[in-house]
């Protein structure tokens, strides 16, 4: 999976140059002060020509630059062709097209981690002098808005390039985020990032309880150094002192929180095409806020607004579902427990008869099956008369355009429903009667 980070705000004392940024991208000194052992290669833009934007007259004293990242997983490369379209992408989802001749960027890929990590910076500055920001903060939002818009383009990247999507959960034990890839216990200097590293093991290796996982760790090189009721302290190879884990599945008595773990099924969602339209229709939407902001106007923003958390309702669907299945209860003798007052039917005539009141009551018992396809077409064909209609206006009113196209979606996505509940029905009604 590709994840891309923005530095949506900066607080109000801190200056975000647009030379310091090009001086990190470029340097030989990672954000550890760790010699870089990859040197950084420039794949679009000119670095002094980002840095010059610092003393122009207009730029602000302060935040002069957004800068961003897109990572990828260890295996996931990129080739030439794959870098343009990368490249091409970034430039289209990030910059609304009534500025994209005129923002100019930087681009510079690492490859120092292991993993390949696409570093972008862009100047708060149109190279005509003007104010722009690709990811203002929306009102008082405190860039929530800007961060949908960022996500979409998440999903966009990975769904252009064949990688799995970025998948969100939550753990009961400080794990908050899985839009991070799991880092190598050995490697992490981060007692959190161990942790999740170790929540992982406990995953895979189905490890039952706190000892198991203890041996398990010894196996692998790891020395544990204490244990205490409510913590274990370990010590990787070349570390200079072991590091406490509290709480949770590092705690002696913990064996319920190793079965909540290991009972956890995952339903990865798929990202359809209609997926793909959401967050380009998200990302648009939010372009019409940005082109709005800078243009001078502001005078639309609320109903702009209203327009994007429409099309984020649609488009930010993707979260990952992790369930425990739930226990069947079982009789005296191990075996699933029939419900009660539910006697099975044992001869034809009883079986036949039960049928017929389960038709009845379902109303399937000889009626017309009436599942709203009419209605549902009805309503999309009314939908796309009027994106028909709001792109003839001139001039183009962009949130008729928006709102329309909206109701297209809803209205294709009850048409879909529709004719699967249709199917559904017709196929109960040939089980019941035979056909």
């Amino acid at each position: 999976m590709a994840i891309v980070q923005i530095s949506i705000r900066q607080k109000e004392n801190k200056i975000k140059s647009c030379s310091g940024a090009v001086n990190y991208v470029l340097g030989n000194i990672d954000g550890n002060k760790e010699e870089r052992k990859v040197a950084p290669k420039i794949v679009y833009g000119d670095p002094q020509l980002i840095k010059d934007y610092d003393k122009h007259p207009n730029m602000a004293s302060k935040n002069k630059s957004t800068s961003g990242v897109i990572a990828f997983r260890d295996n996931e490369k990129l080739d030439k062709n794959q870098e343009k379209e990368l490249i091409d992408l970034l430039q289209k989802t990030a910059i609304p097209k009534e500025y994209r001749d005129r923002v100019d960027m930087l681009i510079v890929k690492h490859e120092d981690k292991g993993n390949t990590e696409y570093h972008f910076i862009i100047p708060h500055l149109t190279n005509e002098g003007e104010k722009f920001n690709p990811w203002p903060v929306i009102g008082k939002d405190r860039g929530k808005t800007a961060i949908k818009a960022g996500k979409a383009i998440t999903r966009l990247v990975n769904d252009t390039f064949g990688f799995e999507q970025v998948l969100r959960t939550r753990n009961s034990n400080g794990l908050t985020s899985a839009e991070r890839k799991i880092p190598d216990l050995q490697k992490t200097k981060r007692a959190n990032q161990k942790a999740q590293a170790i929540h992982n093991i406990v995953k895979t290796e189905k490890i039952q309880d706190r000892g198991q996982l203890i041996e398990h760790l010894k196996k692998k090189g790891i020395e544990i150094s204490r244990a205490g009721d409510n913590y274990i302290s370990i010590k990787s190879p070349g570390d200079a002192k072991a590091m406490r884990l509290s709480g949770g599945i590092f705690a002696k008595d913990s064996t319920a929180d190793y079965q909540r773990i290991n009972s956890q099924t995952i339903e990865k969602p798929t990202y359809t095409a209609q997926d793909r339209k959401a967050d380009i229709e998200l990302i648009k939407a939010f372009h019409h806020l940005v082109v709005d902001r800078f243009e001078g106007k502001q005078h639309n923003q609320a109903q702009l607004l209203q327009a994007f958390n429409q099309c984020e309702k649609q488009a930010n669907k993707l979260e990952l579902k992790i369930e425990t299945p739930k226990q069947t209860a079982l009789g005296p003798n191990g075996q699933k427990e029939k419900a009660k007052n539910s006697p099975t039917p044992t001869t034809p005539a009883q079986q036949h008869q039960q049928q017929a009141t389960t038709a009845n009551n379902q109303g399937l018992g000889g009626q017309a099956i009436s599942s709203g396809v009419g209605e549902a077409e009805a309503s999309l064909q009314t939908a796309l008369s009027e994106l028909s209609a709001a792109q003839a206006q001139k001039p183009i009113n962009h949130q008729r355009v928006i709102q329309a196209k909206i109701a297209i979606q809803r209205a294709q996505q009850a048409l879909e429903q529709a004719k699967k509940s249709e199917a559904d029905q017709q196929n109960n009604q040939r089980k019941r009667y035979r056909i």
